[in-house]
C-alpha cells in the first residue's frame, strides 16, 4: 500500500526548496491548465485542482510540516500493519543467473571437463596405438592427454557458468 503525497502531485522531493515548489508548480499549472488542453478538459481541471492544492499547503511551513508529519504517521502505520499482518509470505531468493567463480556448480563442471577431457584422449589413444606409434609420438600422446583434461576443464567449468 502506498500514499500520495503532495510532493508527489508536484513531482518534486519531500526535502525540495520553496523555489523548487514554485517552479515544479508553475510549470504543472501551465501544463495542465484547461484552456492549453481543449480536447481532455474536465481531466485538465481535475488535475489542476490537485496541483493548486499540493502548492497551497506546501507553499505554507506551517501546512507543510504538518503534511510531514502525517506522512510520517501514515508511513509508521503502513510499517507496523505489514509486521503485524502473518499472511505475507518472506521475500522470494532468487538464484542468481551466472555462478560465483569456485563455486560447487563451476567445480563440478571442471570435473565434468576432466571426464570428458580423459574420454577423448583415450579415443586419440587408442586410434594411435592401432598403428603401432614410436616414444616421440608417446611423448606427443601424453601431451595431447594434458591438452585434452585442461581444455576440458576449462570448457566444462566456463559452460556452467553461462
Amino acid at each position: 500500500m502506498t500514499i500520495r503525497t503532495h510532493y508527489e502531485n508536484l513531482q518534486v522531493t519531500e526535502n525540495a526548496s520553496s523555489e523548487v515548489i514554485r517552479g515544479a508548480y508553475r510549470y504543472l499549472s501551465q501544463r495542465w491548465h484547461p484552456d492549453k488542453n481543449p480536447d481532455n478538459k474536465a481531466e485538465a481541471e481535475r488535475i489542476t485542482k490537485i496541483i493548486n492544492e499540493a502548492y497551497a499547503v506546501l507553499s505554507d511551513p506551517q501546512q507543510r510540516n504538518e503534511h510531514d508529519l502525517w506522512i510520517r504517521a501514515k508511513r509508521e502505520h503502513i510499517a507496523q500493519s505489514s509486521v503485524n499482518n502473518q499472511s505475507v509470505p518472506p521475500p522470494r531468493q532468487v538464484a542468481p543467473l551466472v555462478s560465483p567463480k569456485g563455486s560447487s556448480s563451476a567445480r563440478k563442471g571442471a570435473a565434468w571437463g576432466v571426464v570428458a577431457g580423459v574420454i577423448g584422449f583415450v579415443i586419440f589413444a587408442a586410434a594411435a596405438a592401432a598403428g603401432g606409434k614410436s616414444s616421440s609420438q608417446i611423448h606427443f600422446n601424453i601431451t595431447t592427454f594434458i591438452f585434452y583434461v585442461v581444455a576440458g576443464a576449462i570448457v566444462g567449468a566456463w559452460g556452467l557458468r553461462r
